[in-house]
């Protein structure tokens, strides 16, 4: 999907956060928002990379932030543009390891759950990325190997 005007676009970093063990992906569901748009979706979690920022800092300080997670990223898997009512967006999707920290949602989010590649592709999302991300790291991977993230990036 193409932006509907000539708005400034935003440039968004989000994580796909594998559990290597059972082969699932960490999806968040977004708290209701003055926009209708998103209100109750999934996506995976992530955030507005600031001007500051590297990629890769924003994405783990996005994590960090609206889970609780320390991640590590691994490598950038897909990007999409996304345009709503409020803003369009640049979206570049990480595949990640999550290497500690403890579950605490943000009020960003309503709840976060871990679900397979085939579970994914049925949520109701916020991005048009989601389903085209999971669709590619299953052409890429397949579904056993969308949890064999690169065992030299493992801590």
């Amino acid at each position: 999907m193409f932006p509907q005007s000539a708005r400034t676009m935003e440039l968004v970093v989000s994580a796909i956060i594998c559990d290597r063990e059972q082969g699932k992906l960490a999806v968040a569901q977004r708290r209701s928002t003055r926009f209708s748009e998103i209100d109750g979706k999934w996506e995976f979690p992530g955030g507005r990379v600031k001007v500051w920022e590297t990629l890769e800092g924003a994405l783990v300080r996005e994590i960090k932030e609206e889970t609780g997670f320390d991640i590590q990223p691994v490598e950038l898997v897909n990007a999409s543009i996304n345009s709503y009512s409020f803003g369009d967006f640049v979206v570049l999707f990480y595949l990640c390891n999550k290497i500690g920290g403890n579950l605490k949602l943000s009020e960003a989010i309503r709840q976060l759950k871990w679900v397979s590649p085939h579970e994914a592709l049925g949520l109701n999302s916020t991005l048009d990325g989601l389903v085209a991300t999971v669709v590619r790291l299953l052409a890429r991977r397949g579904v056993e190997g969308i949890g064999e993230v690169r065992r030299g990036y493992e801590r």
